[in-house]
């Protein structure tokens, strides 16, 4: 995605990547299909926005979980005289999602506020739109503008 994009804005080529943008987004788009991404990332994103307005003034730890099959969600927090706790609940659920749920995500983030973890991890939580928005521009079939030529998006 990093090519894709830095092609977009005519910058360096990311080293490894294909040269030709049209395999470059085949690519992109193989990834995106197998790896869920955007739902994934639109599911995260929600998830944090919901909860950002639920949360206790003691919460210090957020076990965060989201299962793409079933389209379920759970936050669970902590005090940060739980980190033992936490750390238990987190393990345990990581060996339930590699045993029986390959489709599930879990994280665990230790931050004093919803606020905190928005400064700590803005991409890959809450800022997920514009990712997502630019994944699927460049996923978009080449626009035709004016006698036949093409301009990618």
């Amino acid at each position: 995605m990093g090519a894709a994009l830095a092609f977009r804005e005519n910058t360096a080529p990311v080293p490894g990547t294909p040269s030709a943008y049209s395999e470059l987004v085949k690519e992109i788009r193989e990834h995106a299909k197998s790896l869920e991404v955007a739902s994934r990332l639109q599911a995260f994103g929600a998830a944090l926005q919901y909860y950002e307005s639920k949360q206790s003034k003691n919460t210090h730890y957020y076990l965060v979980e989201v299962n793409h099959a079933q389209r379920t969600l759970s936050v669970t927090g902590f005090k940060q005289s739980e980190s033992e706790k936490a750390t238990a609940k987190y393990l345990e659920v990581e060996k339930k999602i590699k045993d029986t749920s390959p489709n599930s995500d879990a994280v665990l983030v230790s931050v004093d506020s919803m606020n905190s973890l928005r400064q700590a991890y803005p991409n890959y939580f809450l800022d997920t739109g514009v990712f997502v928005n630019a994944l699927r521009a460049i996923l978009a079939p080449p626009r035709v503008i004016g006698k036949g030529r093409i301009r990618q998006t």
